[in-house]
């Protein structure tokens, strides 16, 4: 598959995108249709698991810094595109703080951390690697620390995913 994409691929991956955009535009109507609600619920159990494992699918070791840094630019650049927006719209600034990100940029910083962290054990034996993101990413919801930051839970909850990929 080197060299050449896959049509199977970019169908998954146009679909995800598809239903990103379906929670994020109906999430505002929730409250008005119980209906609406159960379908988001059902479509959240498996798009974000599923972005993280196709993710891993496509992690190469080969050229991690590059990768590494063009994506810490790539959220920099959208946390600043969220700055002039917020401050030309709203005249308000709402601060940076990469554990309580929610934005955008959430899934690019957390694509850098699970490169980095891949780049950090990739001599490890990769069951290993899986069976402790697992039983990391299972204790974490009992720490009040990581469930009390909604980027910090989702990092190391899809992790796995992205490892299995």
């Amino acid at each position: 598959m080197e060299g050449s994409r896959s049509a199977y691929f970019d169908q998954l991956k146009f679909a995800l995108i598809c239903q990103v955009v379906i929670v994020h535009a109906f999430g505002y109507h929730v409250e008005q249709n119980l209906n609406l609600g159960a379908l988001l619920v059902f479509i959240n159990t498996f798009f974000m698991p599923l972005f993280a494992f196709v993710s891993g699918l496509f992690h190469s070791d080969n050229h991690i810094s590059k990768r590494f840094i063009l994506l810490i630019t790539y959220g920099l650049y959208f946390k600043a595109l969220e700055w002039l927006i917020g401050s030309l719209t709203q005249h308000v600034w709402g601060g940076f703080s990469l554990f309580k990100e929610t934005t955008i940029a959430w899934y690019i910083f957390a694509l850098a951390l699970w490169e980095g962290f891949s780049y950090l054990v990739r001599k490890v034996n990769p069951k290993f690697v899986l069976a402790g993101a697992v039983i990391i990413g299972s204790l974490a919801g009992y720490d009040a620390m990581v469930t009390g930051s909604y980027f910090f839970s989702r990092v190391i909850v899809f992790f796995p995913f992205f490892i299995w990929g």
